[in-house]
């Protein structure tokens, strides 16, 4: 991470690369993804006086202060591991597959069905969407 203060405004530049625990959206098992994400932030940084009739004077970051985010300062000191978990966050994708290739649970049973067949009846495709069952060959396998 490089930090540079104008004077104004602090700015925060750097990256972050791990691994993180995510289950699979298809069939719930857990599988490690790696995680890259750039950052980049600013924060405002205000004078405020620190005495009566405005004598000596200290800087403080101008943060939201939302109940339901960390605070990222505390005084002069700045936790990272709020940031980095909410940059992490973001990176993560919306559905997470441990392979490409991921048949999925069983609708009716809940079978992996990565490990085989499970033997319960195909399921009809609902009679909205039988025109693209007969394009995708309607090879539902229960």
């Amino acid at each position: 991470m490089v930090f540079t203060n104008t004077g104004s405004v602090l700015l925060m530049e750097g990256s972050v690369e791990t691994r993180v625990a995510l289950p699979c959206s298809r069939c719930a098992v857990y599988f490690e993804e790696p995680v890259w994400a750039d950052l980049s932030d600013q924060f405002a940084l205000e004078a405020k006086a620190a005495g009566p009739h405005g004598r000596a004077s200290h800087v403080e970051v101008e943060e939201d202060v939302n109940p339901s985010a960390g605070r990222l300062f505390e005084g002069h000191l700045f936790d990272l591991t709020e940031f980095l978990r909410q940059n992490i966050l973001l990176s993560l994708p919306s559905s997470p597959l441990h392979d490409a290739s991921c048949r999925g649970l069983c609708a009716a049973c809940g079978k992996d069905l990565n490990e085989g067949p499970c033997g319960c009846p195909a399921v009809p495709a609902a009679p909205a969407l039988s025109g693209l069952a007969v394009l995708l060959g309607s090879d539902n396998e229960g």
